[in-house]
């Protein structure tokens, strides 16, 4: 994990980063037991799944492994 100080953006407003956050890269993702990925828009599911499907690493998705799928549909 990345630990990124971003106090140069400046106050707390609203518009702007906090001024610590938390950076997960895709190895740190992938040392996870369990791994979810929740498609929202129904326009994006089927290019969410090319990819897993065809093995694309080219996208960070792709680079997951052991990745549970699911789409908003599935879940009503």
């Amino acid at each position: 994990m990345a630990y990124t100080d971003t106090s140069a953006y400046g106050g707390k407003n609203s518009s702007e980063p906090p001024s610590q956050r938390v950076t997960l890269t895709v190895n740190t993702i992938n040392e996870a037991k369990y791994k979810i990925a929740v498609v929202i828009y129904a326009s994006k599911s089927p290019i969410v799944t090319e990819i897993l499907e065809d093995n694309n690493k080219t996208c960070p998705i792709g680079q997951l492994n052991l990745l549970l799928g699911i789409s908003m549909e599935q879940l009503y």
